[in-house]
């Protein structure tokens, strides 16, 4: 079966959701849109404030001459909306794009359509439609895409996936950058893969790929759920002048440090969460780690904050458990 074929009927699936605007015109609407002064994109703004379908316009262009389209100005139809926002229109016209063969598709025009896919009706059907393109248009954008999404998921299918792709990236030169490796540095925190992290952050000190303050976050987190303090603090020892530590970041060391038994360095990491608190769930985990730490002051600093900011639900309960702890 060729590319071209599989393109398409890969297009018919998303023809329900694509035209679900009006697809007939009333004899005004239609007279305007056929007036011989307006241009194309007058056409298509047109179909747009009449909440017309845009196919429907292209049609009419196309047969008024002679059936032969400039690529570039039905590209720049399509651009438009992917800049203004409209991606279940630009969908639609990237349908009619594959349908009638309008131009040659590139890496680029793949790597836009996985996301107006991704965008419309969700990841599970981006990512069928990324097993629809053939492996020599899978450019490095796409890959990327698809990592990142593996890693926001975090599923344990999502992993077996994403190593699957991060291997393929790797045959094919595409791990230079920063963004693949950072997304499985994410996912790998997730699962708490230590050995994986490792191996990734040695590839990218190797090749110099500077790490940017997620992965380095992330990082922090696996050493720490490994309870590895001397790695923690080594790690953080060579980029604490250029990054920010996150909030669960400095909860998850805290509690490393608590683990190792070294009280004092759990105390300096909560005083320095204490600006970054928002959620109520993160003031009472705070109040349980001073008590921990046996910090009375501390537990009732978070309560007195608390209890300013009205974020009472459950609060006093939490507050003599963690004092009880102290």
């Amino acid at each position: 079966m060729s590319m071209a074929h599989n393109l398409q009927q890969h297009a018919k699936r998303f023809l329900p959701y694509s035209n679900r605007t009006r697809r007939f015109f009333c004899s005004d609407i239609n007279k305007t849109l056929w007036a011989s002064n307006l241009t194309l994109q007058d056409r298509i703004e047109s179909a747009l404030e009449q909440k017309a379908g845009i196919t429907t316009v292209l049609e009419q262009w196309r047969q008024q001459h002679g059936h032969r389209l400039n690529p570039s100005l039905v590209r720049g139809v399509f651009v438009k909306l992917c800049t203004s926002l409209q991606p279940h229109h630009a969908l639609e016209v990237s349908d009619w794009m594959i349908k009638h063969k309008i131009c040659n598709l590139t890496p680029e025009d793949y790597t836009d359509r996985f996301h107006l896919i991704e965008n419309v009706l969700g990841f599970q059907e981006a990512e069928n439609f990324f097993e629809s393109i053939p492996e020599n248009l899978r450019g490095e954008s796409i890959y990327n895409s698809l990592l990142r999404n593996y890693a926001k998921r975090s599923g344990i299918n999502d992993l077996d996936r994403a190593e699957f792709n991060f291997k393929k990236m790797r045959e094919l030169g595409l791990l230079v950058r920063l963004s693949p490796n950072s997304s499985m540095v994410s996912l790998y925190t997730s699962f708490g893969i230590r050995h994986r992290v490792d191996e990734i952050l040695k590839d990218m000190k190797e090749i110099n790929i500077e790490l940017d303050s997620v992965t380095v976050n992330n990082s922090l987190r696996v050493y720490a759920s490994e309870s590895d303090v001397e790695g923690m603090d080594k790690f953080l020892d060579d980029w604490k002048e250029t990054v920010t530590l996150e909030l669960l970041t400095m909860l998850d060391m805290a509690k490393a440090y608590l683990r190792a038994g070294d009280k004092g360095k759990a105390k300096v990491m909560l005083r320095k969460t204490e600006e970054l608190m928002e959620d109520p769930k993160s003031y009472v985990e705070l109040m349980r780690l001073y008590g921990e730490a046996g910090v009375r002051d501390g537990v009732y600093i978070v309560y007195g904050t608390c209890t300013r900011r009205r974020q009472k639900t459950r609060t006093v309960k939490d507050f003599k458990l963690c004092l009880d702890l102290s």
